[in-house]
């Protein structure tokens, strides 16, 4: 928990918009944005859509973000947890059915989310850029020069949408027959919006240190997330909140004077001795599948993890 609220003080620090934090629900603030004040719902075929060439990875994450958003329980947070959008059972009057995403130029040097995230963090700048519109009604567009940038656009657009309840104490009868995956709705207070966004540094990373406090594989990549009244809850997650909030590389300090959870092939009596126990330790099968789940599926590379290998104080074990 702690690790993940000091993510997202962290994401905050930089950047800065035309309008306050309470207008716009994006982590960190998009470089450039505009906003209105209308009420935007998505309509109920609702889809996301890309030239069919573009890169499985970058397909994945449009499956992922459609099952994010068909899953949203992230109300508005106010003490009408968001009803104050629909006066007295108010229908939605503008409706998004598509986003369209394409990529700007004629060359894409950088064609699959995987090759953008593990391209030198201080290039990333130019690649993790992009322009979205959401326009009142009709088809919202996001453009990138590349598939990295897509997919943090992706992100940018669903964290625009939060969930109204079908049924609750605040909804009219004439606001829960309206459409929504969960049984009641999803909707953007204030658009249209139109976003530019690129990073203000290409370097925005997180250390961990699993050498003086395990964590497993599983705890590093997720475990479960639950929003509350605007606040992520979270229990044993890093990999997937630092994606949320365009966090790019995880600094894993693996081992250290303190303990050896590394468990080589090579020289097993490593971890055998310098373990906390023979369960708190790293094979070489979690370290590759760690490593391909935070490219392939959190576009987040991981740096240094063998920062202590080269170090004199495990030689001298």
């Amino acid at each position: 928990m702690l690790t993940l609220l000091a993510i997202l003080l962290a994401a905050t620090v930089q950047a800065q918009g035309n309008g306050t934090s309470n207008d716009i629900n994006v982590l960190p603030l998009p470089t450039k944005y505009s906003i209105g004040s209308e009420v935007i719902c998505l309509s109920s075929d609702f889809q996301i859509t890309v030239d069919s060439s573009a890169s499985r990875d970058l397909h994945d994450a449009i499956g992922r973000t459609v099952e994010h958003l068909q899953s949203c329980q992230h109300q508005y947070l106010s003490i009408h947890h968001g009803s104050e959008f629909f006066p007295n059972g108010a229908e939605c009057s503008h409706w998004v059915s598509n986003l369209a995403l394409s990529f700007e130029g004629d060359e894409h040097k950088i064609s699959t989310i995987l090759d953008g995230a593990v391209q030198r963090p201080e290039d990333r700048i130019k690649w993790e850029s992009y322009h979205l519109i959401v326009p009142t009604n009709g088809t919202a567009t996001l453009s990138s020069v590349s598939a990295l940038g897509l997919f943090r656009g992706l992100t940018t657009f669903e964290t625009l949408f939060y969930y109204l309840p079908e049924q609750s104490d605040y909804n009219s009868q004439t606001m829960s027959k309206r459409w929504n995956w969960q049984g009641g709705w999803l909707y953007a207070p204030f658009g249209p919006y139109e976003i530019w966004d690129k990073p203000a540094f290409g370097w925005r990373s997180v250390l961990v240190d699993t050498s003086r406090n395990f964590f497993s594989t599983k705890s590093l990549k997720s475990v479960s997330t639950k929003l509350l009244v605007g606040v992520i809850m979270a229990e044993n997650q890093i990999l997937d909140g630092m994606s949320m909030v365009k966090l790019n590389v995880f600094h894993w300090h693996i081992t250290d004077s303190q303990s050896w959870p590394l468990d080589l092939a090579s020289y097993p009596e490593l971890a055998k001795a310098g373990a906390y126990s023979l369960s708190r330790k790293y094979t070489e099968d979690d370290i590759k599948e760690l490593v391909q789940y935070a490219g392939e599926v959190r576009q987040v590379s991981v740096q240094q993890m063998a920062y202590e290998l080269i170090s004199g104080r495990e030689v001298s074990m």
